[in-house]
């Protein structure tokens, strides 16, 4: 849930340096942090049952409007958990939960 959480937070972040800039998502996440939309970078870190090795978030934004397609996959987790599960954020705001094999 805390990993879930912190992906939601990014997205808001994402949309709001967005908002600021003609619709246009950061080139990358360390943007959102110097720009001090976000503060804290503990959102990038995982809880340790998740922390495999390589684990961290895969920006997927870059380039990308906030008026793409809302099933965009704009964040995502880099590996997958021990039951073969990633964290997917999508343009439309929503995160879930998804097998590996179904994430683009």
């Amino acid at each position: 849930m805390k990993a879930i959480s912190n992906a939601k937070q990014i997205v808001l972040g994402m949309k709001q340096y967005a908002a600021d800039h003609d619709g246009n998502y950061p080139p990358t996440l360390d943007v959102l942090f110097d720009e001090k939309i976000l503060e804290d970078r503990g959102l990038l870190e995982f809880p340790p049952q998740l922390n495999v090795p390589g684990q961290g978030w895969e920006y997927l934004g870059a380039g990308h409007t906030d008026s793409d397609e809302g099933n965009l996959v704009i964040l995502r987790s880099r590996k997958a958990d021990r039951t073969k599960k990633k964290i997917v954020a999508h343009n439309d705001g929503s995160v879930s939960v998804e097998r590996e094999d179904a994430v683009p």
